[in-house]
């Protein structure tokens, strides 16, 4: 059940940062760099990596927010002052940057934490955790049910939607 919710928050969570990266959520505007700083990410797994926060004067679309404060961060590579980006603001002095592919990442990242809620939905509707039944007999006890019908509705929609959907969003929501 906790992995299902997790799956289902995470999701969600995804979802709601590609709006931002379609320029869907948050006040659209520009950044305008001032100055930029590396920061390193260490992981104790060896995945270090390395980039970059830009902070400078953000102007939304509608000249009515000027933000001299506004900073962006993630970025891959640091950039010369004055530098313009499309961006959104989306709250205290954060702005997310208008990305196409970033968009479409989040999308079908939202689309695809469906799969371990199939899993976890599929695992609690049939108990395989204590039935003492493997995995392929259970699956295929569950021919004709309403179970086997669920658990395939939602892969099914965890596919269209990163393979159709998440292209349509990312590409067509206003920028």
């Amino acid at each position: 059940m906790l992995v299902m919710i997790g799956a289902l928050l995470f999701g969600a969570w995804t979802a709601w940062s590609g709006l931002a990266s379609a320029g869907v959520r948050g006040t659209p505007g520009h950044l305008t760099v001032a100055h930029c700083t590396s920061v390193y990410h260490h992981s104790r797994k060896g995945h270090s990596y390395t980039d970059y926060t830009c902070t400078g004067t953000f102007r939304a679309d509608t000249g009515k927010a000027n933000d001299p404060r506004a900073e962006m961060s993630g970025l891959g590579k640091s950039l010369p002052a004055g530098v313009e980006l499309p961006a959104s603001g989306i709250g205290d002095h954060d702005t997310e940057l208008v990305n196409t592919t970033q968009a479409l990442q989040s999308f079908v990242g939202a689309f695809a934490c469906l799969l371990p809620a199939a899993f976890a939905l599929f695992w609690l509707l049939t108990d395989l955790g204590r039935s003492g039944r493997g995995l392929r007999e259970t699956w295929r006890e569950t021919k004709g049910t309403a179970t086997r019908a669920i658990t395939l509705g939602v892969v099914a929609l965890s596919a269209v939607g990163m393979l159709v959907v998440s292209p349509l969003l990312a590409f067509l929501l206003p920028r």
